[in-house]
Order: C-alpha cells, then sequence, then structure tokens
C-alpha cells in the first residue's frame, strides 16, 4: 500500500489534495529532467568555451597580421611617393639642354635625356643621377644627396647613378 493510498485511508488527506500533490510531483520531476537536458554538462561546457577562446585567439592573431601587412603596404606606399616628391622637387633638368645622354633602362632598354656639358660630366662623376618613377614616361635628374635619399626610400626609381667611392686619405 503507498503513502498516499494510506493518508486516505486515515483521513489525513482527502482525493482533491492527493491528486493535487501527485501533480505537482510529476510537474517537480519533469521539470527536473528538462533542466538537466537544457544544461550540458561541465566537460562539455569547458570544452565549448576552449574552443571559443581558442578561435577567438585565432581571430586576434589573424586580425594583427592583416593589420601588419597593412602598415607595411602604407608605409611602402608613403615611400614611393616621398621619393616621388623629391625627384620632382630636386629635378634639375635644363630644357634647353641639346647633348643627348644615352643610359640603360632595366637591362633592355635605352633611355635618352638631354643635358649640358656640365651635367654631363657631373653625370659621369656620380654627382648627378637619373631617376623616374614611370621608365616609359619622362626621366628626372636629381643631385647625389637627392638620389641618396631616393634609394633609401625605394631603389628601382634609380635609372642610372655612377657614385664614385671616395679616395681614403
Amino acid at each position: 500500500m503507498s503513502l498516499r493510498d494510506q493518508l486516505l485511508k486515515s483521513g489525513l488527506a482527502n482525493k482533491n489534495q492527493a491528486k493535487k500533490a501527485e501533480k505537482q510531483a510529476k510537474k517537480r520531476q519533469h521539470n527536473d529532467l528538462q533542466v538537466k537536458k537544457d544544461q550540458p554538462d561541465l566537460a562539455i561546457k569547458d570544452e565549448i568555451s576552449k574552443d571559443i577562446e581558442e578561435k577567438l585567439q585565432q581571430q586576434k592573431e589573424a586580425d594583427r597580421e592583416r593589420n601588419k601587412q597593412r602598415e607595411e603596404e602604407r608605409r611602402r606606399h608613403e615611400a614611393s611617393h616621398r621619393a616621388m616628391d623629391l625627384m620632382v622637387s630636386g629635378d634639375s633638368r635644363d630644357r634647353r639642354a641639346e647633348i643627348p645622354y644615352y643610359f640603360l633602362v632595366d637591362a633592355i632598354k635605352i633611355g635618352e635625356i638631354f643635358v649640358n656639358e656640365a651635367q654631363q660630366a657631373q653625370l659621369a662623376k656620380g654627382t648627378l643621377a637619373i631617376v623616374t618613377f614611370d621608365k616609359d614616361y619622362r626621366y628626372f635628374l636629381v643631385d647625389q644627396d637627392c638620389a641618396e635619399k631616393i634609394r633609401e626610400c625605394h631603389q628601382s626609381f634609380i635609372v642610372c647613378w655612377h657614385p664614385q667611392e671616395q679616395e681614403k686619405a
């Protein structure tokens, strides 16, 4: 005989109270099962949080790498523009020059720029350099200091330069 039956027989509870208590007990049992079912156990929670943390770390690392590449690209871009500015501002070509000066461009093409006698001598001594940012467009004559700065910014802009080694005293 169950506890419910004993309580009913002794008169401590009536049928309605017994049914109500039974419903509540079933409801509690159902809710307990739902909670257990909805909550993954701690090992699964730890594994999921570890995976999420790992993915976030990988994403941060990928973001850092992308930012590093963007920054490097920005630096190269700035260096190119700085070199172009140096070329244009340091250009010492003489518009009235009539002596053609021929030079090799990329070891396959012959370029030409018109210079005067003094510039021709300076080119031979290495105190002037021929530079360009577009090898099919136009060339600039710049002095040795400007050529050195351009070489630091962008080596490929220097087309023809014959710097002389200084004699040791």
